[in-house]
């Protein structure tokens, strides 16, 4: 006799959808919480990943990472990588923003953390403090209400004497919710 197929027919028979609200409780914060401005949050996130030590490199470490975003005011606030960028540009209209603002980060390219022969013959740096700014357009809800594109381009100069290079790069962004 064939039981598990008997079982999982008679379990899907028997199946019923679970009802997970009650529909007498209004939607919203309980009674006595104010809702706060709109706009304005902040998320924070700690991980890390585990990659080369640099583009191109046979050698893996596992890197620390982290994010933050912020919005307060009007000005967004967002890293990417070891930069943060401080948007403090207007809505345009309804789906399309212009994105302007500074940028101050760090470079640590070639600060002796990397182990590898032909990298150890070029000259150590120290780490760079970088300071520019960025300018770009966002189309908002190009699939969905929540998908944005941003195109940007970022400049920036470090403050310490460590490359004494403008570092001048285009980006090209595409955010959906999964």
């Amino acid at each position: 006799m064939h039981v598990l197929p008997f079982l999982a027919v008679t379990a899907c028979l028997g199946a019923a959808p679970a009802f997970a609200q009650d529909p007498d409780i209004p939607a919203g914060p309980p009674p006595g919480v104010a809702d706060g401005p709109p706009g304005d949050m902040i998320t924070v996130g700690l991980g890390g990943a585990y990659g080369p030590d640099y583009s191109g490199s046979d050698d893996y470490r596992l890197i620390p990472g982290g994010i933050i975003r912020a919005s307060f005011d009007g000005v967004s606030i967002v890293n990417r990588g070891l930069r943060l960028y401080a948007d403090v540009g207007p809505e345009i209209g309804d789906n399309l923003s212009l994105n302007v603002g500074p940028i101050v980060g760090l470079r640590l390219n070639r600060t002796g953390d990397v182990e590898d022969e032909i990298v150890d013959r070029l000259p150590e740096r120290e780490t760079a403090i970088e300071v520019g700014g960025f300018i770009g357009l966002t189309v908002k809800q190009l699939t969905n209400p929540f998908d944005s594109l941003s195109f940007r381009l970022d400049a920036y100069h470090d403050i310490n004497g460590s490359h004494d290079d403008l570092i001048i790069s285009p980006a090209v962004d595409f955010s959906t919710p999964l």
